[in-house]
């Protein structure tokens, strides 16, 4: 009886060994709330997405740069302080277009304030960083989805 609660106590030990080594600490793709991995320029360089209601359904999937000539084609930079700049492509060079605050709650991102707007932080390491968006709007009576999914670039 003693042999058998020793290997089950040693079987124990191992299969609690293999849980915690296969649970490690591989979360380089995640902010945790923490914005510093956020800080910095970002370039979107793919955009796919849908938007849908009404019976109709139109959806993209692009690879982006300032020559593809997308109207949208921006920059985004997150500072120290909550603040954010975006910057907008025209005529060859980049210009401030909008500044304000970001809020960071775990992988949420919310932008000056509007709480039902959110971006989710999908993954982010040093080089590239995935943002998602979902909403919903009733128009006349008829539900419209939007979906965009913009895998960025660190630009500095």
């Amino acid at each position: 009886m003693k042999k058998l609660s020793w290997i089950l106590m040693c079987v124990i030990l191992v299969v609690s060994t293999v849980c915690l080594v296969s649970c490690s600490d591989d979360d380089d793709d995640d902010l945790n709330g923490d914005p510093s991995k956020l800080y910095g320029l970002w370039e979107p360089i793919h955009a796919e997405g849908y938007e849908k209601g009404g019976g109709e359904e139109d959806s993209w999937n692009n690879d982006l740069n300032a020559s593809n000539g997308f109207d949208d084609y921006s920059r985004v930079e997150f500072l120290e302080g909550n603040e954010y700049k975006t910057y907008e492509y025209v005529s060859g060079s980049w210009r401030v277009d909008e500044r304000g605050f970001f809020e960071l709650e775990g992988n949420k991102i919310y932008l000056d304030g509007d709480r039902d707007n959110v971006g989710i932080i999908t993954s982010i390491n040093d080089n590239q960083m995935v943002l998602e968006n979902t909403e919903e709007e009733t128009y006349k009576g008829i539900v419209y989805t939007y979906h965009d999914k913009v895998t960025y670039r660190k630009v500095k």
